[in-house]
């Protein structure tokens, strides 16, 4: 059975009624994923007891009533975003304000009311605003002392001036949202993640962040690649954690980023923008350049990196349309907004490897979204959000008679159509019960649905010919799948606080449902691959399925895998912020998560429990939120991605049959075949104790981070020194290191033990680098038994990765007094270990690392990993010019290279490694450790955003012009690190087949250039 620590998942309604009946304790805390804020601030000691405050949304109407506490102290939480007055009563006197901005996810100080705001001086004597810095819209690290965690903020307001297109973000659903893309805009604290191309935190993949909108977890679990398809223009602010977070939500091993949508408000408001893609061009938009691989036979080979590389695309529209305001003024208010791309996209551009067909493409995309906001008292209000979204590609592809010539004869080949849908649903009520009571609930729904449907799958034949292994295309069918992929997540989640004197304890639970019903079959009607070896020696090109020498040969493949599966993610949180001091806030908080998964049947097959404390610390450091210091230590782990989960929970098998042939027909099929062996590389699904490691725990990291914020020590700046480290102590991985008559470190070990052919017909979930405790058939008797391999008779390293950074930002938010905003950020990183992360791994596939896979891929696998780029400058700057409506803004970048590696197959073919393909640590024949082959060169950009903005009455015009990679650097970003395959032994000695790729070179994009037209009423 697995093990279960101290605290079972029965602790978990044990910590939810608390909700109900516990007394728990206050504080001025808010979470970078919630969608309101809250205000804190001081009274006068001496006026206190006679006061009252009004807290006004100068947007709605909304209004809140408050007494401070003895001290003069007051907060409010749970407010909706946006413009506030903060006014203070006492008695007769005329009443004083302070004008504030609310922001999701934090707090906002207000100034102190202080005596001299009660002796009777005018009204224009005493209203004063927040500080300027701290309370400006385009401060993206505002202070906020109620809290050790660091929170930063990005809005609309900031999107433009820095000419962040907001209109055809969105389309691409899951894996192109806006917050996806968001942190790579302005964060010098992340680099863009290998495999996924999502952003990187804390050393990790792109997919181990957590994204939020309106509180709902909207991460696409199937991969942990990006968030749901809310419009871009229907979020009105961002906020991201880069390490820190508290325990109510997050459990991320890399970020955590969070969105708030707009609602309506007693104004009414309509807009309609497009952003509009320029047609290819030298100047304007340049196509990329192509890596030639080869030249063979007359003809040129290339890597092609992007299908823009030797075509041309149309003019393009994405199109956004919005209406919002008041139905019942001062109670209910919408928003709609819906996105679209009409008239649709187009493209034509040669593809293949030598350009032998000719693809014309059109696509469109429709989504639709709106919130309903119901303010049904001064204490509680109910929000509803709806999105959809529906995008189909269509393909017409046609063969050319003469290769890479645009203009020669095409004949019709056949029709694709992809088509992806999402739905996302959302409900949240927020109810102040009273000065010392919140409650909060919400309830969601996220969908995705995507597909490919072919006019004509039929036969796909190859003819490779040696030696690099170039492929000549005799039959051009479709390999890929038709069955449709379905996706689908629910989310409830309820918290509940209570204020009492200096504490705050917060509780709460949360419970996702997650479903996966996907079933691929390739090569069905045909996959089918003529290799012309010629070699004196005999070799196994796949498994122990062995060629003859001197045969040529013909290789089918089959693979299946897939099916239906339920994945549950729970926890439980309880959280206490303790006012310890007039300026020290301690905070500490406690979680319990469990993962789980149930297959089709209904049997459990998964129940990781994890218990996370977090603790923390803030420090006011001149006692008017000028200056902080935060500090911050914890435990974080996530849900194991669906995408691992329903690779090894459901049946695989991918089969090879080779055959010899006398020769070929027309339509690729063989003549006169004769079998000469098989190989079939399976895991069938049997009983669920066999799936896992029996004492399997999941992914551990350990995070501690330590900042400084001040907004004096340079006039108008905001500046934040952030300190983070990080560590993987803990992994899973899928273990595949025990096949039939395959060595390996554990089929040693257990033949040591007695067992003759220790194999097992499934994959495993395991700890790498612990024991790994077998329950199953392993002599195939058909008797299970329990058999324990220690973590160093497996082979298998143990997981590692080590993040440090430094990081420098400096905000100077624009004010009519100096009408630019300009952020700088520089961060000093460096990673390294043997882990890059669950998914999206350079070398890896569906079942994450290969390193953690097979005992014998441990060598070499430690070193500095993807994300270890060492300096990473960036700057944003917006200048607007006086009365005119100009307005132009800057956008640089330079980063430092990142590590080479290299990857070739295993030299062994009697070792279980051998069937990873390219990913043992050797390069020609040499062993080469993780990123030791030096670093790409460090290269940089410059992006501009101009802009005209006409003003007449209600109405605003504004065009836009962006342009990214101005200068049209060219400089390699990455290439193909996989040097090729095993070849046999010369003269004793392991032999590799360079493959043609190896080293082909992936360059900046060009140079782009966009038009965004934007009209707004009100």
């Amino acid at each position: 059975m697995q093990e279960i620590r101290w605290l079972s998942f029965r602790s978990i309604p044990f910590l939810v009624c608390w909700t109900t009946c516990a007394s728990l304790l206050p504080a001025l805390q808010v979470h970078a994923q919630q969608a309101t804020g809250a205000v804190y601030g001081d009274v006068a000691a001496d006026a206190a007891a006679t006061s009252r405050l009004v807290i006004r949304n100068l947007n709605t109407g909304a209004s809140q009533t408050r007494t401070p506490g003895a001290d003069g102290k007051f907060s409010v939480t749970g407010l909706a975003p946006g413009a506030y007055r903060v006014e203070l009563q006492i008695g007769g006197q005329r009443p004083v304000w302070r004008d504030v901005l609310v922001r999701p996810g934090s707090a906002t100080p207000v100034p102190a009311f202080v005596a001299a705001d009660l002796k009777g001086l005018t009204l224009e004597t005493v209203q004063v605003h927040a500080d300027a810095v701290n309370n400006a819209l385009d401060n993206t690290v505002p202070i906020d002392v109620s809290t050790p965690v660091l929170v930063r903020q990005y809005n609309q307001a900031l999107f433009r001036k820095t000419g962040v297109d907001t209109s055809g973000a969105s389309d691409g659903g899951s894996y192109a949202n806006l917050l996806t893309q968001l942190p790579q805009m302005y964060m010098s604290q992340v680099t863009s993640g290998q495999g996924s191309g999502l952003a990187s935190f804390n050393g990790g993949s792109g997919t181990e962040t957590r994204y939020y909108i309106n509180e709902f977890d909207t991460t696409f679990d199937y991969t942990g690649a990006g968030a749901s398809s809310v419009p871009g223009d229907m979020i009105g602010s961002a906020q991201v954690i880069t390490n820190g977070a508290s325990a109510k939500y997050s459990n991320a091993m890399g970020g955590s980023v969070a969105a708030t949508t707009k609602t309506g408000d007693n104004t009414l408001r309509a807009g309609f923008a497009s952003s509009i893609v320029l047609p290819s061009s030298r100047v304007l938009n340049p196509k990329v350049r192509p890596y030639l691989i080869e030249q063979r036979d007359g003809v040129n080979r290339y890597y092609y990196q992007d299908l823009s590389t030797n075509g041309q695309t149309e003019t393009a529209f994405n199109n956004t349309y919005s209406l919002s305001g008041p139905l019942i003024r001062d109670t209910l208010f919408f928003n709609v907004v819906v996105q679209n791309n009409r008239p649709q996209a187009q493209a034509q551009f040669m593809a293949g490897e030598i350009g032998d067909e000719w693809r014309t493409t059109r696509a469109a995309y429709n989504n639709p979204a709106a919130n309903l906001s119901w303010v049904i008292s001064d204490a509680q209000q109910l929000d509803l959000t709806a999105a959809q979204s529906d995008r189909k590609n269509y393909t017409r592809i046609d063969s050319l008679a003469e290769p890479s010539n645009p203009d020669a004869q095409r004949s019709y080949l056949r029709d694709v159509l992809f088509q992806s849908e999402d739905a996302f649903y959302l409900g949240r009520y927020r109810w102040q019960i009273n000065q010392r009571m919140d409650l909060s609930l919400m309830a969601g729904y996220f969908s995705h649905m995507e597909k490919n449907t072919f006019s004509d799958a039929g036969l796909y034949a190859v003819r490779i010919d040696e030696p690099g292994g170039v492929e000549h295309v005799l039959a051009s069918g479709m390999r890929d799948s038709q069955e449709p992929a379905n996706y689908r997540k629910r989310g409830f989640r309820a918290d509940y606080t209570w204020q009492l004197g200096a504490h705050k304890l917060q509780v709460g639970a949360e419970h996702y449902d997650l479903s996966f019903d996907s079933f691929n079959v390739y090569g069905r009607n045909g996959n089918y691959r003529y290799l012309n070896y010629g070699r004196p020696t005999e070799r196994a090109i796949v498994g122990d399925l062995v060629v003859p020498a001197d045969t040529p040969v013909l290789l089918t493949q089959v693979f299946n895998s897939g099916g239906i599966l339920t994945q549950v993610n729970r926890g439980a949180y309880i959280e206490d912020y303790w006012q310890a001091a007039e300026r020290w806030v301690v905070y500490g908080g406690l979680r319990r998560d469990n993962s789980g998964a149930r297959l089709a049947n209904g049997r459990n097959v998964l129940g990781l429990y994890t218990t996370s404390p977090r603790l923390g610390v803030s420090w006011d450091v001149r006692g008017d939120s000028s200056m902080k210091l935060g500090a911050s230590a914890g435990v974080y782990t996530m849900p194991v991605p669906g995408v691992i989960l329903t690779s090894l929970f459901n049946d695989f098998s991918d089969a090879y049959v080779a055959y010899t042939y006398s020769g070929i027909n027309p339509d690729g099929t063989p003549i006169a075949p004769q079998q000469i062996g098989s190989y079939t590389n399976a895991s069938i699904i049997g009983e669920p104790v066999a799936m896992t490691s029996r004492n399997l725990r999941n992914a551990r990291q350990d995070s501690y981070t330590v900042y400084l914020q001040d907004n004096q020590l340079l006039p108008h700046w905001s500046g934040t020194l952030e300190l983070n480290h990080s560590s993987v102590k803990r992994a899973l991985a899928v273990w595949n290191d025990l096949n039939s008559s395959l060595s390996s470190p554990a089929y040693v070990y257990l033949q040591s033990l007695g067992y003759a052919d220790p194999h097992l017909g499934n994959n495993m979930l395991i700890n790498p680098g612990s024991a790994v405790v077998i329950d199953n058939d392993l002599d195939g008797d058909g008797q299970r038994e329990r058999v324990s391999i220690p973590g160093s008779a497996t082979g298998l390293a143990k997981p590692r990765r080590e993040t440090y950074s430094a990081s420098l930002e400096l905000v100077h938010p624009e004010t009519p007094e100096q009408p630019f905003f300009l952020l700088f950020g520089y961060t000093w990183k460096h990673v390294y270990g043997n882990y890059e992360g669950y998914y999206g791994e350079t070398n890896g596939n569906v079942l994450g690392a290969p390193n953690f896979r097979y005992g014998a891929l441990s060598a070499g696998s430690s070193g500095a990993l993807p994300a270890d780029v060492r300096h990473v400058l960036r700057l944003n700057a917006s200048h607007t010019f006086g009365a005119s409506g100009l307005s132009l803004g800057l956008g640089a970048v330079w980063q430092s290279g990142a590590p080479r590696s290299c990857y070739s197959q295993h030299p062994d073919p009697t070792d279980a490694a051998h069937d990873a393909g390219l990913s043992a640590f050797y390069c020609d024949g040499v062993a080469v450790s993780r990123g030791s082959l030096g670093r790409f060169p460090s290269w940089w950009t410059l992006d501009l955003n101009a802009a005209y903005e006409k003003h007449w009455g209600p109405q605003t015009l504004r065009l836009e012009l962006n342009v990214g990679n101005l200068l049209n650097q060219d400089t390699e970003i990455a290439s193909v690190p996989f040097y090729g395959a095993y070849a046999g032994t010369v003269d004793g000695r392991p032999t590799w087949e360079r493959d043609r790729y190896y080293g082909a070179k992936t360059a900046l994009y060009p140079r782009t250039t966009g038009v965004i037209l934007r009209y707004n009423w009100n």
